[in-house]
């Protein structure tokens, strides 16, 4: 598979293309996190569960 890529594309291409994704996943799941935290925080869960 990475060979396929690296042969299609140059190995510079992959490398930067494969860090790109990298750090916007995870960009992605910090900010996801974070709007779990303050929902968390503003809503309760235990609270609205027991309702």
């Amino acid at each position: 598979m990475m060979n396929k890529l690296i042969n299609k594309y140059s190995y510079k291409k992959v490398k930067y293309g494969l860090i790109a994704v990298t750090v916007v996943l995870t960009l992605l799941f910090i900010v996801s996190l974070v709007f779990a935290i303050i929902s968390q925080i503003n809503f309760n869960t235990y609270t609205t569960i027991t309702m």
